[in-house]
């Protein structure tokens, strides 16, 4: 039994670290993969050109 609460103890702890280096992994991806592909995406996607076509032309608006 002991040694069975040992190993116990190690899968334990290896999921632990599993988990620490996954939400790592995944906070530098946001960081460095997703965020500057989604903005690059997003910023030449035709929907946002249109977007920010229509904003410029609204601020135009309201500034006569």
């Amino acid at each position: 039994p002991a040694r069975a609460h040992a190993r116990l103890g190690e899968v334990q702890e290896a999921r632990a670290l599993a988990a620490q280096g996954w939400a790592w992994a995944r906070r530098v991806g946001q960081a460095h993969v997703v965020a500057p592909w989604r903005d690059t995406f997003w910023q030449a996607h035709p929907v946002n050109a249109a977007l920010r076509h229509l904003a410029q032309a609204d601020s135009s608006d309201t500034g006569r």
